[in-house]
């Protein structure tokens, strides 16, 4: 096979049973990708974790194999795992390892600020409708958006996006919960991410826990609490179990502009989180620059965003602005996660103009 086949500008996707590997799964030897893939598939959907070295070796395997040369983006793989739609080897691969993420105590989490499934206009629940990779700037403010078919692809684009991520956690800022006229977690999150809160809907604060593994508790029957950060802000906590640890789980979106209200409610939050050890704390901060974070770094959180080496997570990379028609690329760091009582790497930024207008972030913890 040649490395590459183009066909009018495009390149062949190859198939799965067309990638040689040389790779024993649970004892069985495997002499192409699809063999070995179903093999961990079935283990998967059966309950069983897949070993997350098989999923290291595989991917290795083919990005090294000089017969093939092609990115696993474009090897066809059509499975479900876990309830979710695979149709590449690359998400394939990097859905199965994040079934062994938590039983070797890593958690994956992921926090966005979603544009309420409208590309960045609050207006509207839905997602946008003709033209999705058109942005906000093309939209008149508050128009009301009219599902139509294009909200499949937008459905498609958010199910493959997260299902590449596979977050064990996902912390959700301007969320809504209608989606195409249908409960957002049942449509979208539900497959992947069962565990979910929402918390009071207060215009663009609408904020939203996900959890893959991880049940919410708190008392008596009680699953949330919202703290009140004043200007319709507020923070939305959770509790779980990780390991032995109760872990507080928490998402906000502060008040834009104005930084002394902003730092005010840092104050707030960092105040009632203090009586936790163990904390998963992620939205959009809002902040004007890195330096408001210095609150939460001499607090003794630890964060993904840091503020001597700032991520540029908004507007997303052909975002287009209200206020500008150009297609904007990200100068400000909104979005952050931070963390208590876990160690925290492999951060990386999310920059998808065609879901949203912030980028997303994500890292994976250990638990100490």
């Amino acid at each position: 096979m040649a490395k590459e086949l183009t066909i009018n500008g495009n390149r062949l996707r190859v198939q799965a049973a067309d990638v040689a590997c040389d790779i024993t799964v649970d004892g069985t030897p495997t002499t192409n990708l699809q063999d070995a893939l179903d093999m961990l598939v079935a283990n998967a959907n059966g309950d069983e974790p897949p070993n997350p070295v098989y999923a290291d070796m595989l991917k290795t395997a083919v990005i090294n194999d000089s017969a093939i040369g092609l990115p696993l983006d474009d090897v066809v793989y059509n499975a479900v795992i876990g309830g979710v739609e695979v149709s590449n080897a690359s998400m394939a691969i990097e859905r199965l390892k994040s079934y062994h993420r938590v039983d070797v105590g890593i958690i994956r989490v992921l926090s966005w600020n979603i544009g309420h499934f409208a590309m960045g206009n609050s207006a509207s629940g839905y997602v946008s409708p003709s033209l999705p990779d058109r942005g906000y700037g093309d939209f008149t403010e508050g128009e009301a958006y009219t599902p139509n078919g294009n909200e499949a692809v937008q459905r498609q684009r958010w199910n493959a996006r997260l299902g590449a991520i596979s977050p064990d956690v996902f912390l959700v800022s301007e969320y809504h919960t209608t989606f195409s006229s249908v409960d957002t977690h049942d449509t979208l999150f539900g497959a992947f991410l069962p565990y979910y809160i929402d918390g009071t809907n207060q215009g663009y604060s609408h904020n939203a826990l996900y959890t893959r593994r991880f049940p919410f508790y708190w008392h008596d029957g009680v699953l949330k609490e919202e703290v009140n950060l004043g200007s319709a802000r507020y923070l939305l906590k959770g509790m779980v179990k990780i390991g032995s640890a109760d872990v507080v789980i928490a998402c906000l979106h502060t008040t834009p502009g104005s930084s002394a209200e902003r730092l005010a409610q840092f104050d707030t939050v960092i105040s009632d989180l203090s009586q936790y050890n163990h904390i998963i704390l992620g939205g959009d901060f809002n902040v004007a620059e890195p330096e408001e974070y210095e609150k939460f770094q001499t607090a003794g959180f630890t964060m993904a965003n840091q503020i001597n080496d700032p991520l540029m997570t908004w507007p997303a990379t052909g975002w287009q602005q209200q206020w500008n028609s150009t297609p904007a690329v990200p100068y400000c760091s909104f979005d952050n996660i931070m963390v208590k009582g876990f160690a925290m790497g492999n951060v990386t930024v999310i920059d998808d103009s065609t879901l949203t207008d912030h980028c997303g972030i994500f890292c994976d913890l250990t638990l100490l």
